[in-house]
């Protein structure tokens, strides 16, 4: 998505009041978090970084939980990982108790995922730890096991505290990424219209 295209033209009627966007004017690349207006949302401000992120709070009837949607251009720099590290602390310190979840492409392909390790032999080892290092600093798990582009498992979903997941499965998408699908617990907040006044 760029910047000169208006939420209204994109996203289907209910979704034009929580629509959370960072366009990227590039090939690739730029996030969005699209909430039916029926729920109660807002967004929550990030720090520029390197790679993209966005961010919004779900109400929910029991806690709030905050999700992220990021991107990490597959030429970034060892850089991107550490400078995500500020916002999502940020976050963690402004929301204390409410569950974090990020999901995006992280463009990281060679990991085992059954058992948190980098593949021996394969490429950016370095870049690899680092997002280990990082799911690990913020007691995060990764349950997304399922390939997201041909073989590879590209599209990630980091959460604490796991409980919230029911399952995640993927279906087929309307890029080259298949789309994740995801069953939660979370028990929304709902939006109840004023009624008008006449």
């Amino acid at each position: 998505m760029r910047n000169e295209h208006r939420t209204a033209e994109i996203f289907p009627n209910g979704y034009n009041k929580n629509v959370f966007r960072k366009d990227r004017n590039k090939n690739g690349g730029g996030v969005f978090i699209a909430v039916h207006n029926k729920f109660t949302t807002s967004a929550v401000d990030n720090i520029e970084i390197n790679g993209e992120l966005q961010s919004a709070e779900i109400q929910a009837e029991t806690k709030s939980v905050i999700i992220g949607s990021y991107y990490r251009p597959r030429n970034e720099s060892i850089d991107a990982l550490h400078n995500l590290k500020t916002p999502v602390l940020n976050v963690s310190e402004n929301s204390k108790d409410k569950p974090i979840t990020i999901a995006g492409d992280f463009n990281r392909p060679h990991f085992d995922w059954n058992n948190n390790t980098v593949k021996s032999g394969k490429s950016q080892v370095k870049h690899h730890q680092k997002l280990i290092e990082f799911i690990e600093e913020f007691g995060m798990e990764q349950l997304q096991q399922k390939p997201s582009r041909e073989n590879n498992i590209l599209d990630l979903f980091l959460t604490n505290p796991q409980s919230l997941l029911r399952s995640c499965n993927t279906l087929p998408g309307i890029s080259d990424h298949n789309k994740i699908l995801l069953d939660t617990d979370l028990k929304p907040q709902y939006n109840h219209p004023k009624p008008r006044e006449i």
